[in-house]
């Protein structure tokens, strides 16, 4: 039976989201999926929030996309988060096996679930990183992995 390289291909680009480091440049915390962050459940109860929401609008779709094409993404996804009033902070999504370029992120403070998940949606991305508080840090798919 012949390789599925369409299956192969969500495979590899799920394993990647799943080892990911998933880095707030302040308070200077690195996440990571399935795990629990005492360092952040401090942060987030300084801050009386009950979770973060970290997403990108770099290279949608897992498509490396050009400089300009990422930077432009970044500010337009800051500005709407902006205007909805709700807190954030910066951070980088990185490959510790350095396959895939670092990404500039932002880490939404009380987002609601699905208004990340639309906003994420609007920015071509596949997933989101979901923290709640006392949590662990989790992957949700903005709608198949398979889009």
């Amino acid at each position: 039976m012949g390789r599925n390289l369409f299956d192969e291909q969500i495979n590899n680009t799920t394993n990647a989201y799943n080892k990911a480091l998933y880095y707030l440049i302040d308070p200077d915390i690195i996440l990571k999926v399935g795990e629990n962050s005492k360092s952040l459940d401090q942060y987030l109860w300084y801050r009386e929030a009950s979770s973060i929401t970290i997403m990108t609008g770099f290279n949608p779709f897992s498509q490396i996309a050009t400089a300009g094409e990422n930077r432009r993404n970044q500010f337009h996804l800051q500005q709407l988060v902006q205007s909805l009033e709700l807190p954030f902070t910066e951070g980088i999504n990185i490959d510790p096996k350095g396959d895939f370029p670092n990404e500039y992120t932002i880490g939404v403070f009380d987002m609601a679930f699905y208004t990340g998940i639309q906003i994420a949606r609007t920015f071509r991305q596949r997933a989101i990183f979901y923290y709640p508080f006392k949590g662990e840090g989790r992957l949700v798919w903005c709608k198949s992995k398979y889009f």
